[in-house]
């Protein structure tokens, strides 16, 4: 049978209005209920924030306090930096002059008085200048102190200091004067402060500590001063370093630590206040309280009766677009637009890089999946107004998974989802509750099987629905009252739309090119009037059917397949025989027809039980895997046996051959699976009763032979099994009919204990044919079949 696909035309006027339909429903309804209200009117209504809106009012005194709270930024000065350094250096200058000075004066003294390696400890001291008014010289009387060893021709080293191997002594005067210029330099040429003593203790220093020192102490301020500094950190560093300065030497620690005084004299904190950076701070801080502004929750109450609309309030109303107007949403209308257009697009991908090749979907299928998303979309319209817990996202997912499986079903309930979340004004609540539910519902109803009821997944989709509604609640810590509101919204809604999918499924079903379980099981009921038909009256090809339904389901459960469709499937694949019962060798008795009919009437008969059946299936409204069942179960197999008789009576005649293509069924083989497991085991079946094969190997032996003649005339090309799955489907056949072929334990009779009981099961003679008929099974007779040959493909 050739079904006929749509236009690609149809397809795209079908999916344009059914787009339109979906944006119409999903742009009115997400767009809440409107009030005609105007600034400064007393309120007779009370409106709740159907979703999360902004608090402006909250957010700006945030923002604003965020601002204000914004610590100055403070950069690094070079200047100051730069500066700092220049002062200690200029200093250090002064000392070196000061110093190179009190050696000059000290070298005239030592010219003057007779040269003498040592001068005697007890001269008096000198208190200044001599009577005559010249330089004092120092007398023996006088305390004097090694300052420095220098030669009347010293010169000066870089750093201003002199350079001599000639010991010179200065005296306290000499020093307290020289301390004091210093002293007076620094505060007049640089306006810093030395203490006295340490001016007095730097002139007085070696001129090699006198270096080092000037070394150290320049070098810890340019490390200093690289840093950006306050007055605290400033001093921290001082400390540290000039600390960390004294304990690396073994000597002149006291010298040494005038470097971390001077450091504190001639440095100065170099952070100044930046007033750009500042305000772009101040700016960044209240700009980000602003991106994140203070949420009024869903639920809130934010207009009550009798209360005074107000600016703020009229804002909030607006902003949830509660202010009745005749103006477009127009940004509305094409956020929603461009999102139902994102999902049919992938929707469409989905189903064509997503679906299995031995399940192609017909027009009718994309059809049916059309409508059940779109009959979801249009009642969580209505229904989301009451709770976004109330989208029954169970219909679509159970829907899907009965007849497309999984896979299909989990992943166009998800795009459903994202069409009916404007409906939910974008609820987290909405998207867990229903995420959850799309996934346990779509399990359920793909793996949905005979042993299980309809009531079961009801059951299943309420308990679903309603937990996942109770666990959000109780992860966000909601109230008792709300999560049980909650609870059985979602619940109740979930049972009903399990309720509304399996009460369409049989309108489905009209179009549908796929078969659900349910259907299946109420096919397979005896009560059936097709069954019941086949029953009474054609017992043979019944039993018949009984026997492939038996084989097939076992096989189909070794490979994997569908066993319920195969079990069904075989049941109804020989109901074109209702027509002529008597024209097959299972249905005949004493009287065989083909007898005194030529080959090629008896073919008509023989091959026109498919049309027959396919016709009687369609009357009936069997499913579409059924009728393929039907119509592929012999495929395009040659009648040998008829086909061989009329050719043998065309030599005797002395005619030509006849056309061998009207000894051909005139269909395609297996396209499934299923199909093909039906078709291997009604010629097994039929083989075996006509053989009167009655042994396990016979069996094996024959369901091989069968398959391998299949698998020469392209039967089971199409039908997408495997080597393996061969193997599987002879090891299942044969281990029916061991079982089928174990004799009973003999009873003994009331009568007689040497006669076998008159119901036994067993095989038996009947006195009618003299031994010539075979019982199987449940007693049904048969004999050699006239057109055993045509069944078994020629086996």
């Amino acid at each position: 049978m050739t079904v006929r696909k749509p236009s690609l035309v149809v397809k795209l006027a079908l999916m344009l209005l059914a787009y339109l339909i979906a944006l119409g429903f999903v742009y009115v309804n997400s767009r809440p209920r409107r009030y005609v209200l105007e600034l400064g009117q007393i309120s007779l209504v009370d409106i709740v924030a159907h979703k999360e809106l902004p608090d402006v009012t909250a957010t700006e005194q945030r923002a604003r306090l965020a601002a204000a709270r914004t610590p100055r930024v403070l950069n690094r000065s070079a200047e100051i930096s730069e500066r700092a350094l220049e002062r200690l250096t200029a200093f250090f200058d002064l000392a070196a002059d000061v110093r190179q000075d009190l050696i000059d004066e000290t070298r005239e003294i030592m010219e003057q008085v007779p040269r003498a390696s040592t001068l005697p400890t007890d001269a008096p001291e000198t208190t200044g200048e001599s009577e005559s008014g010249g330089p004092e010289t120092p007398t023996g009387g006088g305390s004097l102190l090694v300052s420095e060893t220098t030669t009347p021709t010293a010169n000066r080293d870089p750093k201003g200091s002199a350079v001599d191997d000639t010991a010179l002594f200065f005296s306290q005067t000499q020093l307290s004067r020289a301390a004091e210029r210093l002293q007076d330099d620094a505060r007049q040429k640089l306006n810093a402060q030395v203490d006295r003593d340490d001016a007095a203790t730097l002139v007085g220093l070696n001129a090699s500590i006198f270096g080092s020192i000037r070394n150290q102490t320049e070098d810890m301020a340019k490390q200093i001063m690289d840093e950006g500094l306050d007055t605290s950190g400033l001093a921290s560093a001082i400390a540290m370093r000039g600390s960390e300065l004294v304990q690396s030497v073994e000597f002149y620690r006291s010298e040494y630590a005038l470097a971390g005084r001077l450091l504190t004299v001639f440095l100065e904190p170099n952070l100044v206040y930046d007033a750009v950076a500042s305000e772009a701070a101040r700016e960044a801080e209240y700009n980000r309280a602003r991106e994140n502004p203070v949420m009024i929750p869903q639920g809130t109450r934010i207009l009550s009766v009798g209360e005074t609309i107000t600016p703020e309030i009229m804002q909030r109303l607006e902003y949830l677009d509660l202010i009745e107007s005749d103006e477009v949403d127009w940004h509305h209308l094409l956020s929603i637009a461009t999102l139902l257009l994102f999902v049919l697009i992938l929707s469409i991908l989905y189903i064509n890089y997503s679906r299995q090749p031995e399940h192609k979907l017909s027009g009718g299928d994309e059809l049916a999946i059309l409508v059940t998303m779109m009959i979801t979309i249009m009642i969580s319209s209505w229904t989301a107004r009451y709770s976004v817990l109330t989208v029954p996202i169970s219909y679509v997912a159970i829907i899907l998974g009965v007849y497309f499986g999984l896979r299909l079903s989990v992943g166009l309930s998800i795009l459903t989802m994202l069409a009916i979340l404007p409906l939910c004004y974008q609820d987290p609540a909405a998207l867990f509750v229903h995420t959850i539910t799309i996934i346990v519902m779509a399990l359920l109803a793909s793996s949905y099987h005979k042993r299980d009821s309809q009531a079961r997944l009801i059951v299943a989709a309420a308990l679903t629905a309603g937990g996942a509604a109770a666990l959000y609640g109780l992860l966000q810590k909601l109230g008792l009252f709300t999560i049980g509101q909650n609870t059985l919204y979602s619940g109740l809604t979930s049972g009903l739309a399990a309720v509304a999918a399996i009460g369409s499924m049989p309108i489905f079903e009209s179009f549908l090119s796929q078969v659900s379980p349910m259907r299946l099981i109420q096919l397979a009921q005896p009560g059936q009037p097709l069954l019941r038909r086949l029953f009474l009256e054609a017992p043979g090809s019944n039993q018949h059917s009984m026997m492939v339904a038996n084989l097939a389901e076992a096989a189909a459960d070794a490979i994997g397949a569908d066993s319920l469709l195969v079990r069904v499937g075989a049941y109804y694949h020989d109901i074109g025989k209702l027509e002529h019962p008597e024209m097959f060798t299972e249905n005949q008795t004493d009287f065989n027809p083909h007898d005194r009919l030529q080959p090629e009437e008896s073919v008509r008969f023989i091959i026109g039980h498919v049309e027959n059946g396919l016709r009687i299936a369609k009357r009936y409204h069997l499913p579409q895997p059924i009728q393929a069942i039907i119509t592929e179960h012999h495929g395009n197999q040659l009648q040998v046996s008829f086909y061989h008789k009329a050719k043998q009576l065309a030599e005797e005649r002395g005619e030509e051959a006849p056309d061998i293509r009207h000894f051909r069924y005139p269909w395609h083989g297996p396209r499934t699976r299923e199909s093909a497991i039906v078709s291997i085991c009604d010629a097994l079946e039929a083989a075996a009763r006509s053989t009167r094969t009655n042994t396990v190997e016979g069996v094996e032996e024959l369901c091989r032979r069968i398959i391998k003649h299949k698998i020469e005339q392209d039967q089971l090309t199409a039908s997408g099994l495997s080597f393996a799955d061969v193997e599987a489907i002879i090891r299942a056949c044969v281990q029916v009919y061991q079982g089928q072929f174990h004799e009973r334990v003999r009873y003994p009779d009331e009568t007689d204990s040497n006669e076998p009981p008159a119901g036994d099961a067993g095989q038996q003679t009947d006195s009618r044919q003299g031994g010539g008929r075979t019982r199987f099974g449940r007693g049904v007779g048969t004999r050699v079949r006239g057109h055993s040959a045509a069944d078994t493909g020629g086996s």
